[in-house]
């Protein structure tokens, strides 16, 4: 890769930190670092423009910018309302009954069960599998609210 078109990317990667788009960012950080080659990231970037087609940003004759967004998050299977999100948590434990590792993502982890959501684990199949998906959430909930991650 060339010299100034990392350094582009690299000030890129900067940028998208400031704006909370975590995914772009990792996928950039990914391709500098030569951990993927340009068709994969190419991949990558596209998915995460169609994962925010969603997003609905629109600019009114006074100025005003109004953002819509679907007021739900599909996790797994599950449709959770995104006011119901306080923090994420990644999780991974080894599973003596399956012999291998399991990773997780926590919903609103807390020593307090009595509120819905509350230390709802959905887990993957892969440790990359569950990082793409939590770099998903994180990108969405940034957008929206104030959700702490861990």
């Amino acid at each position: 890769m060339r010299k100034d078109v990392k350094e582009l990317l690299k000030e890129i990667v900067i940028m998208l930190d400031k704006i909370r788009c975590y995914s772009a960012k990792d996928t950039i950080e990914k391709y500098i670092k030569e951990e993927i080659d340009v068709d994969e990231a190419i991949e990558l970037l596209m998915e995460f423009n169609v994962f925010f087609d969603s997003i609905q940003i629109e600019e009114g004759k006074d100025g005003t910018i109004t953002k819509t967004i679907n007021e739900f998050v599909k996790i797994g299977d599950t449709d959770i309302s995104i006011h119901a999100i306080n923090s994420l948590t990644k999780t991974k434990y080894y599973s003596f009954k399956d012999n291998d590792y399991k990773f997780g993502i926590i919903l609103n982890k807390s020593t307090n069960d009595f509120k819905n959501f509350n230390n709802m684990t959905f887990y993957y199949k892969s440790e990359k599998e569950r990082d793409k998906e939590y770099l998903k959430l994180m990108d969405i909930l940034s957008v929206h609210r104030n959700v702490k991650f861990n």
